[in-house]
């Protein structure tokens, strides 16, 4: 399966609710309770804040606990540190169908 980026119509698309898949601007965390912290945000080269660069919703449905399922990609905002570990980080964030 192949995605395209395209112009969302109505912003309120991108909240959590409506479980997105996005480029940039901030993450919309599907569990707002338990989100990664401060230092997994963080580059494991610089130390500095890795940015957000994309969400994918990936519904998981042979997973009950993990049903509502999103990756999210951040980068260290040092392109020649990408090699370096933890400049590249990637977090699964899911929920039950019933939440």
């Amino acid at each position: 399966m192949l995605g395209f980026a395209a112009d969302v119509s109505e912003p309120s698309l991108l909240a959590r609710n409506h479980f997105p898949s996005k480029l940039g601007g901030a993450p919309a965390w599907l569990d707002p309770v338990n989100l990664p912290t401060e230092r997994q945000l963080r580059c494991g080269a610089s130390g500095e804040p890795l940015r957000f660069v994309a969400q994918v919703y990936a519904a998981a449905s042979d997973e009950p606990h993990a049903f509502h399922r999103s990756i999210l990609l951040f980068l260290s905002p040092h392109g020649p540190s990408l090699s370096r570990p933890g400049a590249v980080r990637a977090f699964r964030c899911q929920l039950p169908r019933d939440n």
